[in-house]
């Protein structure tokens, strides 16, 4: 019960990450890797407040990162249109 509720506090964050498709497959990979472990290693999983958890989340994302190359790709902007440019992800 305690890891189904830090899912869902943390499905808001982890959503706006990846897709539900690609939420529902962390989830069931964290079922599958947290199975047998304490109550306190399962919630620090869904909760999203592990290295393993957030590594999981970010390998089921498809394409590439925004965050991966937004520096480069802002200074390539801004050296071509000598333009100061902020990029973001869409909401």
């Amino acid at each position: 019960a305690e890891s189904a509720l830090a899912a869902f506090r943390s499905s808001a964050s982890a959503l706006r990450l990846v897709s539900l498709d690609q939420y529902e497959e962390w989830i069931e990979a964290g079922l599958e890797k947290m199975h047998g472990e304490s109550t306190k290693a399962r919630r620090g999983y869904f909760a999203l407040e592990t290295r393993q958890s957030n590594d999981l989340l970010r390998k089921t994302r498809s394409g590439l990162q925004l965050e991966s190359v937004q520096h480069v790709l802002r200074l390539y902007i801004e050296a071509l249109t000598g333009r100061e440019i902020e990029i973001s992800a869409q909401s």
